[in-house]
């Protein structure tokens, strides 16, 4: 059954990772047998290879998890409120994706946005970062918690995802608000570090290269760290919109960001206030659908 919903507009469910990738897998193919349908872009997930493995005691303890949660009925078959809800989700043309690290532990948080609403599917899982600062994940994760949303409150369904610190959560208010630190451009929102290749091998091995010491520790000895992502693709094509932010919570919240022409981008480190990840995210999104748009607008009428 579904939790009682602590953000409005939700609808919270948790359930094995195994569990949801069986939803997934069956709605998938379901909905492969149906005209009008393009399931082109969906990739699914690596748990749906685990299935084909499982013993009949398994997974009939995987359909008794979708059946108390109401995704299928007493049959077995997908209820057709979630093969609509999954079959938007895998066509969906907005995807938000927000990886957290803190502590030892990886957070997933991926929403697929379709006509105003979005499917939340998150997880943690126990990591290691090597000295290279390479992250490594130490196990599979056993949960995944479903959320059906607004896209009114996306914001905060991520944020409940994150780290439970105020500088990663808080909200970003209007990105118009015209305040010296509330734009997506680099360096408005403070003071900024350009970083060459030489620099960042240095901070990943422990040196510092010159780099001002809040940059330094927010490298090397983050409490927490956060990429966003934001991918759109448009209808009928392969042509595909990305914006990304990485930040970084030691002393004080550093954001990462590219700078200078696409033949020669170099790696800038912003000093952020609280509230800039919401505010990226608003503008990644408003992006997305911009991109969408235009490429409408530029189709040939049929």
């Amino acid at each position: 059954m579904p939790d009682s919903a602590v953000i409005p507009a939700t609808t919270t469910y948790r359930m094995t990772s195994l569990a949801w990738a069986l939803a997934v897998y069956r709605a998938e193919e379901t909905l492969r047998g149906e005209a009008g349908v393009d399931m082109s872009g969906y990739r699914p997930g690596p748990e749906v290879a685990l299935l084909a493995g499982l013993d009949e005691p398994t997974l009939a303890g995987l359909e008794s998890e979708l059946t108390t949660a109401g995704i299928t009925d007493a049959a077995g078959n997908i209820r057709p409120q979630w093969l609509r809800a999954l079959g938007q989700a895998a066509t969906a043309r907005v995807r938000v994706s927000l990886v957290s690290r803190s502590a030892g532990l990886s957070t997933h948080c991926r929403v697929d946005l379709f006509d105003g609403r979005g499917i939340a599917v998150e997880f943690t899982r126990p990591v290691v970062t090597a000295a290279d600062g390479r992250v490594a994940a130490l196990d599979v994760a056993g949960i995944v918690t479903v959320t059906l949303l607004s896209e009114a409150v996306l914001w905060p369904v991520l944020a409940r995802s994150m780290p439970p610190f105020l500088e990663l959560t808080a909200g970003g208010g209007d990105p118009d608000s015209g305040t010296e630190d509330s734009g997506p451009v680099p360096g408005r929102d403070g003071a900024k570090t350009t970083l060459s290749a030489a620099d960042v091998a240095a901070l990943t091995g422990g040196g510092d290269a010159g780099v001002r010491p809040g940059v330094a520790a927010a490298v090397a000895a983050a409490k927490a760290t956060v990429h966003l992502e934001v991918q759109s693709r448009a209808a009928g094509t392969h042509v595909p919109y990305r914006a990304a932010g990485v930040w970084a919570l030691s002393d004080g919240l550093f954001s990462v960001r590219t700078a200078g022409p696409t033949t020669a981008r170099r790696l800038v480190m912003v000093e952020s206030a609280s509230g800039d990840i919401a505010r990226q995210l608003v503008w990644h999104v408003l992006g997305a659908r911009d991109f969408l748009a235009r490429h409408a607008s530029t189709e040939p009428a049929s």
